[in-house]
């Protein structure tokens, strides 16, 4: 393989011109895409660029979510889901009451990942199932649900609250670490093949050292055809010209590592959290006591594929029970590409799901319902509920 198809951003400044143009620039130039698929990319883009305006990209910072996905869009799959995301949000905008209020909040650093995109997704999936969709505005000293379902047929209203679980400071930090130096592994320099794992959080003094250190690392691998590799007791990490995988697998494999950067080692789970912290009890009280309603949590995706699905049903279960206006509880988390073939646990407690959509993105669904649930609500609304959850 020629130098100059490893090549893909300088070394130094900027590693792209964070504009429209670029992306829409660098789409067409994609290479084994069909036009058809390039042509709703751009579409796509478009659509983006008037809701969100051109100015955008000099106030979103260079960790915004919205950010995140238009980079990653360079893939097949990839591509695929964006197309899926801008698409959900034309449904939105032609269909939600209160548009303006998601968009706003699809613009803000701080409310784009822990309430904008999970109230569009949410949003989406209970419109495809029949509901008008309205994000109400936060109003001082009242109840203040994130999402309004109503029934067009029968008036019946579902109030919506998104609960995303803090990770706490230090698992901040440490994911922050992390998706810094995943950047500098693909989106800066050469792109070559990568094996490597954090072991500690660097210290930050440490961290312009560090950064210098892997692009120097690259561009030894790259130029020199050759495994380059550095272990300290913070990471170990290697780059590889691509005539040098079976030397970056032989290395892996010594250090009991895959052919990938990897994160810290966490634990994740969630269900104690909710449950010892009050966390349910606080987005309860944010739901009208004489109306139904539904928490939703979007979780890692780790938590979902270890979850121990009878304890957290039954812990759960316990929890609901003292809130009997709540319908139920959903976890969900995302994956790409799913790690299972699709599949649906149906019981009367609780719906345990994984479902795939057109661009390979895995969801493990749990909707886990209050057996002591006493609102009046039709069978009709609430196997739409359901429905919509999984």
């Amino acid at each position: 393989m020629a130098e100059a198809q490893y090549k893909i951003y300088p070394f130094g400044g900027s590693p792209f011109p964070l504009r429209w143009p670029y992306f829409k620039e660098r789409l067409r130039t994609l290479p084994d895409l069909p036009d058809e698929l390039k042509a709703d990319g751009e579409a796509a883009l478009s659509f983006l660029e008037k809701e969100l305006g051109k100015g955008f990209f000099d106030t979103c910072g260079r960790n915004h979510p919205v950010l995140h996905k238009l980079m990653m869009a360079g893939g097949e799959g990839q591509l695929k889901e964006f197309i899926h995301w801008i698409r959900v949000l034309r449904q939105l905008k032609a269909a939600a009451s209160n548009y303006p209020h998601l968009l706003q909040k699809l613009h803000s650093r701080t409310k784009v990942a822990t309430e904008a995109i999970p109230f569009l997704e949410i949003g989406a999936r209970h419109l495809a199932l029949g509901f008008d969709i309205y994000f109400p505005e936060e109003k001082e000293g009242q109840k203040n649900s994130d999402l309004e379902l109503i029934c067009p047929g029968t008036g019946e209203k579902v109030f919506i609250e998104v609960s995303r679980i803090s990770e706490g400071r230090l698992r901040e930090k440490q994911d922050r670490l992390y998706y810094s130096l995943l950047n500098l592994c693909f989106r800066d320099g050469y792109s070559l093949p990568v094996a490597g794992k954090l072991y500690k959080l660097v210290p930050d003094d440490h961290l312009t050292q560090l950064f210098d250190l892997i692009k120097a690392l690259k561009d030894e691998a790259a130029t020199q055809r050759k495994v380059a590799a550095y272990r300290d007791q913070y990471l170990a990490i290697a780059f590889a010209h691509s005539d040098c995988l079976d030397e970056l697998d032989r290395w892996s494999t010594e250090l009991q590592l895959a052919r990938r950067f990897d994160g810290f080692d966490v634990e994740y789970d969630y269900t104690m959290k909710i449950i010892k912290n009050s966390r349910l009890r606080r987005e309860v009280k944010q739901i009208p006591e004489s109306q139904p309603g539904l928490i939703y949590c979007p979780v890692h995706i780790l938590y979902m594929l270890t979850m121990n699905v009878p304890e957290t049903v039954a812990a759960l279960a316990i929890e609901l029970g003292r809130y009997k206006n709540i319908f139920g509880v959903v976890f969900y988390g995302e994956v790409m590409p799913p790690l299972d073939e699709p599949f649906l646990v149906d019981d009367p407690l609780f719906n345990y799901a994984m479902r795939r959509n057109e661009a390979h993105v895995g969801r493990y669904t749990l909707l886990v319902k209050n057996p002591s649930f006493d609102l009046p609500l039709s069978t009709a609304v609430r196997t739409a509920l359901a429905d919509a959850a999984i």
